[in-house]
């Protein structure tokens, strides 16, 4: 399956979460590029939306392979495998840790203003991201809602990969994809259109976003 853009991505992703039976849904993106895909399904369900941050921790020698993930305030996810493979010193790791929780807290603030501010159990989070790949950032995000007390945790994205697919499905009550593709070599190639956001593009669009849906769930 091809997506044209984020927002066609977001927008079938809103059409198939429109026919499950989801108690009091909350759209939570991971920004940058989880944003533009959960405001279009915002704007099909009329769901509301709000951001949390989370990174991969990137492997030195190849910035596109993760190890592993952080979130704005979570315990790490390591991936052990992928780290002893790469051969990946203790200092390199904790060097990366501490710079993306320094971007995680940057971006926290940057955010500010269209954060999760909720932990009503009885609240669903549903995590939107533009694909999952190997599945890093999915997870620490999915444990550290976990860890809010939210009674079932969703996660939702137009594409993922195959391998990661059950790693995803271990850490949430539900996965649901528009597409699990052989032949995985990364999200972009599932776009035509897949440019880099920057802050200001992803701010404009969450805070549409949140102004559209009137209110951020407190």
């Amino acid at each position: 399956m091809i997506f044209t853009d984020r927002n066609d991505a977001g927008s079938r992703l809103g059409q198939r979460l429109k026919q499950l039976l989801i108690t009091k849904p909350l759209l939570i993106s991971i920004p940058r590029g989880g944003i533009p895909v959960a405001a279009a399904a915002a704007r099909v369900t009329g769901w509301p939306m709000v951001v949390f941050v989370a990174r991969k921790l990137r492997c030195p020698s190849q910035p596109e392979l993760a190890f592993g993930a952080v979130t704005e305030n979570g315990p790490a996810f390591l991936n052990p495998s992928i780290m002893a493979s790469i051969g990946l010193t203790k200092e390199d790791r904790d060097e990366e840790i501490a710079r993306q929780r320094t971007e995680c807290a940057r971006r926290r603030i940057l955010f500010a203003d269209c954060h999760l501010s909720t932990n009503d159990p009885e609240t669903t989070p549903i995590l939107i991201d533009d694909g999952i790949a190997t599945g890093a950032t999915a997870i620490a995000a999915l444990r550290t809602l976990r860890s809010l007390g939210f009674h079932r945790v969703l996660c939702a994205v137009p594409v993922c990969s195959r391998d990661s697919a059950a790693s995803i499905e271990a850490e949430c009550d539900d996965l649901i994809t528009l597409d699990r593709p052989e032949g995985f070599m990364g999200i972009g190639q599932f776009y035509v259109h897949f440019p880099q956001l920057d802050d200001l593009e992803a701010q404009a669009i969450c805070r549409k976003a949140i102004s559209d849906s009137k209110a951020i769930p407190q």
